[in-house]
């Protein structure tokens, strides 16, 4: 269980406590306590200094710095560096039931850009008798002109499918600032002795909760990258409210997902895949004997159906190609490496080879639906999304094809996100710019 304590330099809260990953966990300051000098003060991994490629890794002419960091922490905060580490499954699941039960709050945070591989395995056991408010995060990467005003109840649908009830929805953007002011309201209204922050690695939880620390003017920093895996322990700050209640602020470790392309992705195409600005959806019109390809990542096909019009909402600097069908498989394997770029081969390698699904509208003679490798797409529309870069919305026209995509990214369909929200709703309400 956390302790619940205070740093003893007074002011308006600092870096508190953490909680280590591994047999080296439960190292906890008392009240009154500074931060133990074994513990990385970024990312909660227990310091050492025999074993570089390990979590926690400090040379030891560094150990004595006050608040220190892991080699790792230093890396991605001071020069930008992409360094992943894993979290054990089911050393994480034991972490997060020692959670705080009482007087506490859960700010689940989901990925607007990928809900379907932001949802934490067995996340209702973990937050089981805990008011929950799910934070919806980057949502400056939708493109400028989404409305937000219903999207809230599509979210609840969500996690209520994954058994989590959210007291509230909060659409926010941890660069940007968006949303944090009534994010800020809702916690000081509940008053908790402590929130803890939870979701799947590279959602934005360290960067929200960075946000949030400058607007309760506390000092410190919790480590956060693009890359996922950057939390690996317990970490927590102690801070003022505004009406001068204190609270502790605790970040948790990102589970890996396995089934997300950011899960094994290198540096270089993290950068290019993962979108770093507001996307601008790309709107393509399409027929028979066309394919579509989305980096190195996925090519669509469209073998059978009318001229129609699709949108992927990917990174802007992920590079799409249309081309016949005919000469789609040459054009792959001529230019894989160079004009699609990414993957690189590494991660391509990681990825794993190509899987195909077949793609075709509901009203449309098929060989038995019920196949998983099947997507049936109803005559509404809907999203296909590729776990971790994003979707693509077909109109529902009919259609006979195929997606090959790599094997390790989790692909899923919904009911059209923004399509179907604007159309039924009328979207009488707030737009997000």
């Amino acid at each position: 269980m956390v302790g619940d304590a205070r740093g003893a330099s007074g002011g308006k809260g600092g870096l508190l406590f953490s909680e280590a990953t591994g047999s080296q966990a439960k190292k906890f300051t008392e009240r009154g306590v500074r931060p133990l000098a074994n513990i990385c003060t970024g990312c909660g991994a227990a310091l050492q200094s025999e074993h570089p490629e390990q979590p926690g890794y400090l040379p030891s002419a560094s150990a004595q710095r006050e608040s220190p960091l892991c080699q790792r922490c230093f890396r991605i905060r001071h020069y930008g560096e992409y360094v992943s580490a894993k979290v054990n499954p089911e050393e994480y699941h034991q972490r997060l039931s020692e959670i705080v039960k009482t007087k506490s709050l859960i700010l689940y945070v989901l990925d607007v850009l990928d809900l379907s591989g932001s949802l934490l395995p067995q996340a209702a056991d973990i937050v089981a008798g805990i008011p929950v408010i799910a934070v919806v995060s980057k949502v400056d990467m939708l493109p400028r002109d989404t409305h937000l005003e219903h999207m809230a109840d599509w979210v609840r649908r969500v996690l209520l499918e994954s058994g989590i009830v959210a007291a509230q929805v909060h659409f926010v953007s941890g660069r940007s600032g968006f949303g944090l002011e009534e994010l800020i309201q809702e916690i000081e209204q509940q008053v908790p002795e402590k929130i803890y922050s939870l979701g799947m690695a590279n959602v934005g939880k360290s960067t929200l909760l960075n946000r949030l620390m400058q607007a309760w003017h506390t000092k410190g920093e919790f480590t956060a990258s693009p890359v996922p895996g950057t939390t690996l322990g317990l970490t927590g700050v102690e801070v003022q409210l505004s009406n001068g209640s204190r609270l502790s602020l605790v970040d948790t470790p990102g589970l890996w997902h396995g089934r997300r392309a950011v899960d094994y992705l290198c540096g270089s195409c993290l950068r290019q895949a993962v979108p770093q600005r507001s996307i601008r959806p790309r709107v393509y019109q399409i027929g028979a004997g066309q394919s579509i390809f989305i980096g190195g990542f996925a090519r669509l096909d469209l073998v059978e159906g009318r001229f129609q019009g699709i949108v992927l909402y990917v990174s802007n600097e992920l590079i799409v190609h249309r081309t016949r069908l005919e000469k789609a498989d040459e054009f792959f394997h001529a230019h894989q490496e160079d004009l699609l770029q990414v993957p690189c081969a590494n991660c391509t390698t990681r990825l794993g080879p190509l899987t195909t699904y077949r793609l075709t509208t509901r009203n449309q003679r098929f060989p038995n639906l019920f196949e998983t490798d099947v997507l049936p797409i109803s005559p509404q529309g809907r999203d296909i999304v590729l776990s971790g870069l994003g979707w693509i919305t077909l109109s529902g026209s009919p259609l006979q094809g195929t997606l090959k995509v790599s094997q390790n990214i989790s692909v899923t369909t919904r009911p059209r996100m923004i399509g179907d929200l604007n159309r039924e709703r009328g979207w009488m309400g707030s737009r997000l710019h």
